[in-house]
């Protein structure tokens, strides 16, 4: 595909993506037509970025956060059928809409993958990755409304849930990365400083999951983990890629 089309097609998902953000935030009930409508948008670029380079969008800032962008309403959809969260959804396609904008300022350049990078195991870890930062920004997103007393009496549920799947995604992104490093590498931990800060948002989220049992840390207590838990997401993910110096790019 053309780049100049190629973006205009990231540009016209993030606005539909918006669009349906808006209507979503005003209605009372979920439905299947708009969980379904919601996932659609970002697979379209995230198809045409895969044709034109030749693999998963997964190296390089543009396409991650163009795999971001993809999760989050995939993840999303799930709870907006399965709980009603309709207002939850909302705010997680704007989240969306947000991560596609931004891609279309990061380089679209095509990264080549370097040799260490091209293995199954590769794909495994970064996948699993977003797929536990859109679970942990799907419990952000509840926490916002439950904090502001402006959901529908579903939040907690969802922050919970959203803690356990997105800590069991991380969990398995650690372990196949473990894997990934040792057949690139000869290693399971190279004690980077983006392994290290992965290290931390893991044993935070440990603790995120098992608090509200042992301590009793649920409804404003959790609201506030998770929105804590979900800085550090992005702390981990931009943060490290942008202002540290590591082997991964993002």
């Amino acid at each position: 595909m053309d780049p100049g089309l190629y973006l205009w097609t990231l540009r016209g998902a993030s606005a539909l993506l918006l669009a349906l953000a808006v209507f979503a935030l005003g209605r009372r009930s979920a439905s299947a037509w708009l969980a379904a409508a919601g996932a659609v948008p970002g697979l379209l670029p995230a198809a045409a970025r895969t044709f034109q380079v030749g693999h998963l969008p997964l190296a390089g800032l543009h396409e991650t956060l163009l795999t971001f962008g993809v999760c989050f309403p995939l993840v999303s959809a799930l709870a907006c059928l399965r709980r009603g969260a309709v207002r939850a959804y909302g705010l997680c396609l704007m989240a969306s809409a947000a991560l596609l904008g931004l891609a279309t300022l990061a380089p679209v350049r095509p990264t080549p993958l370097v040799p260490a990078l091209q293995t199954l195991w590769f794909e495994v870890h970064v996948t699993s990755s977003f797929f536990a930062y859109a679970c942990f920004g799907l419990g952000a997103c509840a926490a916002v409304l439950e904090l502001g007393r402006v959901g529908q009496g579903q939040e907690a549920g969802i922050i919970a849930s959203a803690h356990r799947w997105g800590f069991a995604w991380f969990t398995w992104a650690m372990v196949s990365g473990g894997i990934w490093a040792y057949l690139a590498w000869g290693t399971y931990w190279l004690w980077h400083v983006k392994e290290l800060w992965s290290g931390i948002l893991w044993t935070y989220y440990a603790g995120a999951v098992h608090l509200p049992y042992v301590a009793g840390w649920r409804g404003r207590r959790q609201a506030g983990l998770s929105l804590v838990g979900f800085g550090l997401v992005l702390f981990t993910y931009l943060g490290v890629g942008l202002f540290m110096r590591n082997t991964h790019q993002f």
